[in-house]
């Protein structure tokens, strides 16, 4: 295990997209112009360290937060977690890493597969990565991580099925389901922009506290710097899948260098 400081260290990644002009193109592979989605960017992020990426729809920060976890392969750069290159990891020791980083989506009702009760889908993680030895052991973890994410009564919860959830109880699950392989690193992307400001708190919260325990790093995906403050540590903005600016949360919030980030700021003021 590295010895170093940052758990991430991405240096210089890149996404790029191809346009395929016609069917021809389309037929023979061939390729022209291309849609750079996450533009040659760089970044550390400590352990117990939240960052904020932050930027309008389109900036590319949900692929990043899918090239972090290894949702999306990396069309060039690097991606070092915990020291070791992870920008191309295949089989075993993908699958491996993916239980030492996790996401929590934007949309948490598409989280779940309709069909199954959120305990069939909460045990079917714990038995993809060998976790408890019978099903009374995964199910007391199951009932265990609920009360923690105040989710009670626990056994009555697992028996329900996603869409009778409100949406703050749907994005806590999400979140429990993410915290069961007990990750070192977590991505969340838009988590409380689809509820009600009245459950946003909760959900941050819990983040928090998260971090706290587990001294987890984070990178949280928002257009909200109102939000980042809340919760992050370091800010980072992104435009045209590039970062135009990174730095503490008071610096971006109070001293915008960039006329992009002044921009940001100036309709999180007017909302």
């Amino acid at each position: 295990m590295s010895e170093s400081q940052h758990l991430i260290e991405v240096t210089d990644l890149q996404r790029y997209y191809p346009i395929r002009k016609n069917l021809t193109d389309f037929a023979r592979g061939k390729s022209g112009e291309v849609v750079k989605a996450v533009d040659t960017i760089s970044f550390t992020l400590k352990r117990g360290e939240i960052l904020a990426v932050v930027g309008e729809s389109g900036s590319g920060k949900s692929t990043t937060g899918r090239l972090l976890v290894r949702l999306d392969t990396p069309t060039g750069g690097s991606i070092r977690f915990d020291g070791q290159d992870v920008s191309h990891l295949k089989g075993a020791e993908l699958k491996a890493f993916r239980r030492r980083a996790q996401i929590i989506f934007q949309n948490p009702f598409e989280a779940f597969d309709p069909r199954l009760t959120i305990g069939s889908s909460l045990e079917q993680a714990l038995r993809i990565h060998d976790i408890g030895s019978t099903p009374k052991e995964r199910e007391d973890r199951l009932i265990a991580a609920l009360e923690r994410a105040s989710l009670s009564p626990a056994r009555e919860f697992l028996m329900r099925y996603p869409h009778e959830l409100s949406g703050g109880q749907s994005q806590r699950m999400a979140t429990v389901r993410a915290m069961l392989l007990e990750p070192q690193f977590l991505v969340a992307d838009e988590p409380v922009s689809m509820l009600d400001v009245s459950v946003r708190a909760d959900i941050l919260n819990q983040l928090l506290d998260l971090r706290d325990t587990y001294g987890m790093a984070i990178v949280f995906i928002t257009h909200d710097l109102a939000v980042a403050r809340y919760v992050a540590d370091r800010v980072a903005v992104m435009q045209h899948g590039k970062l135009v600016e990174v730095g503490e949360t008071e610096q971006i919030i109070f001293n915008p260098q960039h006329e992009y980030s002044r921009e940001l700021l100036a309709h999180t003021l007017e909302v």
